[in-house]
């Protein structure tokens, strides 16, 4: 441990630009998670019935954002090696990838939102209350879908490029918007009506128009590396086509882990719709402390590619080893950290069931314990593997060890064994210790570097 923060310390040039481009993203997360948080108190403190509804729905726009990250983390590959070489065409070429493919994901959504809110419900619960007001949410936010691809976009090659601030900032205003409309429509302040849930949808959809229009602007109006042309929109199929064997596994990696993680909600929704509050809660302090990992995952992803890119491979070894390790540390100060603060998480809600409070916490702190694995799993796959191009192998591990581990056990816990909600929660769990296996593995064999540009 000295060791690692001596050598953390004195090599300026990993931990400078680790913390230039980490903390940004971590702040920027932090600011989406308190979004989500914020919706979720507020929602909560209307009903449970309107808590679960919300949460279901989510998971549409989960799955969107889902597939929005795949196609962004994918060519970002390519970015941010071509950064390393400072080639700003071939840059703004694979933005424009990206731009087409994210507005093309935007409509899809909007169109499944609007035509099918009801069925995509029913997926997860059947009450009819949370099936009427979870397809009010859906169709009230589905156009965000559209804003939410250029946010995307933007914002993820930003960060490949080592400016992670952008859609920091973009992000705070989305955060102050979403709270200031959210308190306002939710439970009519300053003569507005009471909407309820709709109210919540609708501040998140303008909050993402908002947030969307800050970073197209600041980079056209700078005038930054991505301010790309129409011209520059590079349209022949061949070049649309020559990356796909290195993007398309990553898009496969990402559905496949989406799709798991909405059948998850699926599983637990079967147990009752007390349990989909609670997991609701847990998710949200999940997402909270997550930020972390993400912002070191992306960190890691931006500098061994940039690094790669440079022909600098032993480099970029050594900056993959030390990423897992500052993970490890991380993660052991945040399972301290949810365990000392479990019960207070739950102060926030104005809950009317004493069973989602205790079933909640006790995911809580479950999760705590799981929070070392959580991280170093999403350090490697999204950071290092992705970066060093290693995508198939990411892709067979992590869907294999979802579908064939995780999904099952979480369907034999809910509908074998009828457990409570929580011993479900923590089979999940489970899948994290066996990936955890496969990623230290796969790192430490060096099998993972490949030089893409």
């Amino acid at each position: 441990m000295r060791q690692f923060l001596l050598d953390f310390y004195h090599d300026r040039t990993f931990s400078s630009t680790l913390l230039k481009i980490a903390v940004p993203i971590i702040l920027q997360n932090l600011i989406s998670s308190s979004l989500n948080m914020i919706d979720t108190i507020m929602i909560g403190r209307i009903g449970t019935v309107e808590l679960a509804a919300v949460g279901v729905a989510t998971q549409f726009f989960f799955f969107n954002i889902v597939a929005l990250v795949g196609v962004c983390s994918g060519y970002c590959i390519f970015i941010a090696q071509y950064w390393g070489r400072q080639d700003i065409p071939a840059i703004r070429r694979y933005l424009g990838i990206i731009i087409l493919y994210a507005l093309g994901i935007g409509v899809l959504f909007t169109l499944a939102g609007l035509l099918f809110a009801e069925q995509i419900i029913l997926l997860f619960n059947d009450d009819p209350e949370v099936v009427r007001l979870g397809a009010v949410y859906i169709r009230t936010l589905t156009a965000g879908t559209i804003f939410s691809g250029l946010t995307y976009a933007f914002g993820y090659a930003s960060r490949s490029i080592e400016n992670a601030f952008l859609p920091m900032i973009a992000s705070t205003f989305a955060l102050v918007t979403n709270t200031l409309l959210n308190y306002i429509l939710i439970f009519g302040k300053f003569g507005a009506p009471a909407l309820g849930v709709e109210g919540a949808a609708l501040a998140t959809l303008i909050s993402r128009i908002l947030e969307a229009s800050i970073i197209i602007l600041y980079v056209y109006l700078k005038q930054t590396p991505l301010a790309i042309k129409p011209s520059e929109f590079d349209l022949r199929p061949a070049f649309l086509q020559q990356d796909i064997r290195t993007v398309l596994p990553v898009i496969l990696n990402e559905l496949c882990w989406g799709l798991a993680t909405i059948v998850y909600t699926a599983a637990y929704g079967r147990i009752n719709t007390d349990a989909l509050a609670s997991i609701q809660i847990a998710n949200t302090v999940q997402n909270l402390f997550l930020i972390f990992g993400i912002g070191v995952s992306g960190a890691t992803a931006t500098m061994v590619g940039n690094t790669i890119g440079r022909g600098l491979t032993k480099r970029a070894t050594v900056y993959a080893y030390r990423s897992i390790l500052l993970c490890f540390v991380i993660g052991i100060l945040l399972t301290v950290l949810i365990l000392l603060f479990a019960p207070v998480f739950l102060w926030f809600y104005d809950l009317e069931s004493a069973q989602v409070a205790n079933d909640a916490l006790l995911m809580i702190r479950i999760l705590a314990l799981s929070m070392p694995l959580k991280l170093i799993n999403m350090t490697v796959i999204m950071g290092i593997l992705r970066a060093g191009g290693d995508v198939v192998f990411s892709l067979l591990f992590e869907s294999c060890t979802m579908w064939f581990i995780g999904v099952p056990l979480a369907f034999i816990g809910a509908l074998v064994l009828q457990w409570p909600v929580y011993l479900v929660y923590a089979l999940v769990i489970a899948e994290e210790a066996v990936k955890f296996v496969l990623c230290l593995w796969r790192s430490f064999s060096g099998r993972w570097m490949k030089v893409l540009v």
